[in-house]
């Protein structure tokens, strides 16, 4: 998002240059398909057009100016705290907690290819775990 704003920001201003003159946009055909550049076609031209640069509004810049501002104010990272102790501490778990988490990613990662050697396997485990 920061890079098309700073390309619109660009492009505003670059139109605005005091000398700018009318220039082309070309459509060219390529290995790799339809480009458009400002430069003329090597090959084949599919379609040219005429781009005017339109003169720019102090009111419009200063407006773009805002947003870009805002935008940017709004993806900054708040600054992080050196004391951790503001972080909430996982409570440990216990052993049958552990096993029947253990058993559930298994047969998550099994799927429905999952047979009863495996079942029996970890029931036993969590059965042991939780006695």
């Amino acid at each position: 998002m920061k890079k098309v704003c700073a390309f619109v920001v660009t492009l505003v201003l670059w139109t605005a240059m005091p000398g700018a003159s009318a220039q082309h946009v070309f459509k060219c055909e390529t290995e790799a398909g339809p480009v458009y550049q400002s430069a003329a076609c090597e090959g084949r031209a599919l379609a040219r057009w005429d781009a005017v640069p339109e003169a720019i509004d102090p009111q419009v810049a200063q407006r773009v100016a805002a947003l870009r501002e805002a935008l940017d104010s709004t993806h900054r990272r708040a600054p992080r705290s050196r004391n951790r102790s503001s972080r909430a501490a996982r409570p440990a778990l216990s052993a049958c907690q552990r096993e029947r988490q253990g058993r559930a990613k298994a047969y998550a990662a099994a799927g429905l290819k999952r047979d009863f050697a495996m079942s029996s396997y970890w029931d036993n485990r969590v059965h042991d775990a939780c006695r």
